[in-house]
């Protein structure tokens, strides 16, 4: 009986301990999502309770943000790069600006596009290159034996059995372009031209005043496209990681 009581009591401490952390790891979002649906009087009033809907829903942020901006623009801006960094911005940020200064592309997407892959394109080929190593040699090999070419070989046998390393370096570029910041403010000023991180902060931020129900309406929408690439491709995505990290 004791030893039962003591095993419940574990259990018990344990399942709190995960709720809680599910609490809190969940708050943050749940916070947003409720902010960018709600009114401003009910946003902006010190007498509601914060936690939950005093008025009814709306959209008025969601449509704020496509007609009063050019969130669209940037949300497509965004999109449109999808490629990241590992090196630290700081140590590119001086050079990178005097060369795109000089090839006359300062304030344009292509500015970006130009920047990105010089630090993205080594690391996923580091990843890929180790994700590789890890297929046997003897699936290409038994390939060209049966007919195939070595580019054939490739393309039917070596891609299929890469899919999980490939879509892992898709994912992580993706989060990453997704919440880049410095480099879009350093070579970027039009707002056409913004990706959706530098234009939600700077043009809906003014001065002191922030529209919040805007703010978190534009933040809900750019984390759905990431929650859902990794609650789709979570299994494949950690096959990539410790699939490269195996040679």
């Amino acid at each position: 009986m004791p030893r039962l009581l003591n095993t419940a009591a574990k259990e018990g401490s344990f399942y709190t301990a995960v709720t809680l952390f599910v609490v809190l790891a969940a708050f943050p979002f749940y916070w947003m999502l409720i902010t960018a649906f709600k009114t401003n009087a009910d946003l902006y009033s010190v007498t509601n309770i914060p936690f939950w809907f005093n008025d009814p829903p709306t959209l008025e942020h969601f449509r704020y943000l496509f007609e009063q901006t050019l969130f669209g623009r940037w949300l497509l801006n965004s999109l449109s790069i999808f490629l990241t960094y590992l090196v630290p911005t700081t140590l590119l940020f001086l050079p990178l600006s005097r060369i795109i200064t000089m090839i006359g592309l300062q304030d344009s997407l292509w500015s970006l596009v130009l920047v990105y892959p010089t630090f993205t394109i080594p690391f996923c080929t580091w990843l890929l290159m180790g994700f590789f190593k890890t297929l046997p040699r003897e699936i290409e090999e038994a390939a060209i034996v049966d007919g195939c070419s070595v580019l054939g070989s490739f393309f039917k046998m070596v891609l299929p059995l890469s899919v999980p390393g490939i879509l892992t370096v898709v994912i992580f570029t993706f989060t990453l372009t997704m919440q880049e910041f410095v480099y879009a403010l350093t070579f970027v000023s039009s707002a056409s031209q913004k990706p959706i991180t530098l234009g939600v902060a700077t043009d809906l931020v003014r001065g002191d005043i922030f529209f919040w129900g805007e703010l978190m309406a534009g933040a809900l929408i750019a984390s759905i496209p990431v929650a859902i690439a990794y609650n789709l491709f979570l299994d494949r995505f950690i096959a990539g990681i410790t699939g490269g990290a195996i040679k």
